[in-house]
């Protein structure tokens, strides 16, 4: 039976002059007119789907029940299809988004699900003749502040655990794309690189970030895994996720206030973003990957108007990285990551902020920069 549809671009080719697009659509089949299906298209005289959503129940009338429920089965339909293309299954993945109603800002929500879709739909299903403008398209919108603000928000929503799998699907979409460039000597920067999420409350700070390895920039090379595929396999296909959390203090005395930071612990680890079939079979094993070798955090106040100095109790750095193979109680191979408590770091920072910042939001920059060696 005939389909009832309408569509819109949302992207097209530059270079051809038959102009293939990649299209968003609506449709309605004869066999099943009470529900309709969103697609992805790619429209090249003959459209082609290249991502299609499980079938939406419509009615004539439609209530504000009935829409909210269908919002959020099509919004979880397409986080659930993003996490899919990672062959690393989370088993504590799920997701139990709330009402749409109770979302804030659902609008850019459910335009920055489509973006991602759209985006991780194009590296792996879009035709040759319109993958690259496609890619290029959706990349420069991952990188401005309105995509980097609705992420997080998203992020928080999924939760944790759909996070981690989340960006482990997107990464692994950014890996394979960047080696294929190279193999073709294109060279193209990684979309948002690297993600973070920081988070303030209760007397905490906390930053998550991930990054895929082939999107960092070497500082030294040895040639490692350049002349071996399967060396060069597995150290390509991982990510580096951190975690770091700093506790503060804010106390007002007569003439000034304190502000106290310490480091209450940071996390880093190189994570695969295939399973463990995959790189035995095209890898040169699960143990061979890069390992973190030196990290560096920098954070400071970004009005610097009102603070008046910071404390020369400045920390002394140890080698905490020298003893990584020998250590008892630190080790630190490239089994595993590495994790830094308080007693390393020792005594807090402090500040002191002139007494005319009291009611205000200080905004502070926290920075930093994860080596990794192989």
């Amino acid at each position: 039976m005939a389909n009832k549809h309408k569509s819109i671009s949302i992207c097209s080719s530059s270079t051809s002059s038959q102009q293939p697009s990649l299209e968003l659509s609506i449709s309605k089949t004869l066999t099943h007119p009470s529900s309709i299906t969103i697609s992805i298209l790619a429209n090249d005289n003959l459209p082609i789907s290249l991502w299609t959503s499980k079938p939406l129940k419509s009615t004539t009338n439609n209530t504000l029940l009935h829409e909210q429920v269908t919002i959020s089965k099509l919004l979880t339909n397409i986080i659930k299809d993003i996490l899919n293309y990672t062959p690393i299954k989370l088993p504590n993945a799920f997701l139990n988004l709330p009402q749409p109603n109770s979302i804030p800002n659902l609008k850019d929500i459910a335009n920055f699900l489509f973006l991602a879709l759209a985006f991780i739909v194009s590296i792996y299903e879009a035709p040759q003749d319109i993958r690259c403008d496609c890619i290029n398209t959706f990349k420069d919108h991952f990188a401005c502040s309105w995509a980097r603000e609705t992420s997080k928000r998203l992020m928080r929503l999924i939760g944790s655990n759909a996070e981690e799998q989340w960006m482990r699907s997107m990464n692994l979409a950014i890996t394979n794309l960047l080696i294929e460039l190279r193999a073709m000597n294109h060279v193209l920067k990684a979309p948002s690189s690297m993600y973070y999420l920081a988070i303030s409350g209760l007397g905490l700070w906390k930053i998550q970030l991930y990054c895929p390895v082939i999107a960092m920039e070497i500082e030294k090379c040895n040639n490692n895994g350049q002349d071996d595929q399967k060396l060069g396999f597995s150290l390509n296909y991982h990510q580096v996720e951190g975690v770091i959390q700093l506790d503060y203090q804010v106390t007002v005395r007569e003439k000034w206030i304190d502000v106290l930071v310490s480091i209450d612990n940071v996390r880093c680890d190189v994570i695969r973003l295939v399973n463990q079939t995959l790189m035995k079979e095209r890898g040169a094993g699960i143990g061979e990957k890069h390992f973190p070798s030196r990290i560096s955090l920098h954070l400071t106040p970004t009005m610097e108007t009102n603070v008046i100095s910071v404390s020369c109790a400045l920390l002394k750095p140890k080698a905490w990285f020298r003893n990584r193979y020998s250590s008892a109680y630190r080790p630190f191979t490239r089994q595993g990551g590495v994790v830094f408590a308080r007693d390393e770091y020792g005594e807090s920072v402090l500040w002191k902020v002139g007494r005319d910042a009291v009611g205000s939001t200080m905004e502070w920059e926290a920075k930093g920069w994860i080596w990794l060696t192989y």
